[in-house]
């Protein structure tokens, strides 16, 4: 695993680039990469309970041109798994990727959330940009990305965060993930951007909440 606490004092200044690399997080309850202050690029990124996390105290995160993938969780956990996590945050680029959450469910409400997940649990999220992925199908994942508004969230909603030229993969029931391909995307908050985002034969994928 790779790591910088963005919890720890005088941490603004740190940063660091993975590059051209292979990560795995193994069978651990926690990231693969994390927690923020990172630029990653053309990376294999796998295992672990999430590919990449942001942190919330992170100044900016950057993934570029990398593969998410491959998660693990053992039989009978509850974990909740994803490609690309943040909890909260701003400054986040995600960009080029192939990202997908691929692990099969536990039978104990554990597995997939979806490939690219924000959530405002300890933050808002805010100035996020998700731009030209590729965002694989699951059915043992919810939905293929959850765009930052969510009503039961301590941050509920979510600004200036935009997906644009990104290709949702359908899978075998059509709908990316078990329910769709886009949940808690509002179009209507402040700064928030849906444009050209696609499924694999160029049809258009709406936003949804």
């Amino acid at each position: 695993m790779v790591a910088l606490d963005t919890d720890l004092t005088g941490s603004s200044a740190w940063s660091y680039t993975l590059q051209d690399s292979e990560v795995d997080g193994g069978s651990v309850q926690l990231p693969a990469v994390s927690y923020g202050n990172m630029t990653v690029i053309r990376s294999n990124i796998h295992g672990g309970e999430t590919a990449v996390q942001c942190g919330e105290h992170a100044t900016f995160c950057t993934v570029r041109d990398s593969w998410l993938h491959g998660q693990r969780i053992p039989q009978g956990a509850n974990w909740h798994l994803g490609g690309f996590l943040s909890n909260g945050g701003t400054n986040v680029l995600i960009q080029h990727n192939t990202v997908v959450c691929d692990a099969a469910p536990t039978g104990s409400d554990g597995g997939c959330t979806g490939d690219v997940n924000l959530f405002g649990d300890f933050a808002p999220i805010s100035h996020v940009t998700v731009d030209g992925n590729y965002m694989g199908a699951s059915m043992g994942l919810a939905y293929c990305t959850f765009g930052g508004d969510v009503s039961n969230k301590t941050y509920p909603h979510a600004d200036h965060v935009v997906y644009q030229h990104n290709v949702f993969q359908r899978g075998s029931n059509e709908k990316c993930g078990d329910y769709g391909p886009v949940s808690n995307f509002n179009v209507d908050g402040p700064g928030n951007q849906w444009i050209d985002n696609t499924w694999e034969d160029g049809t258009s994928v709406a936003p949804a909440m």
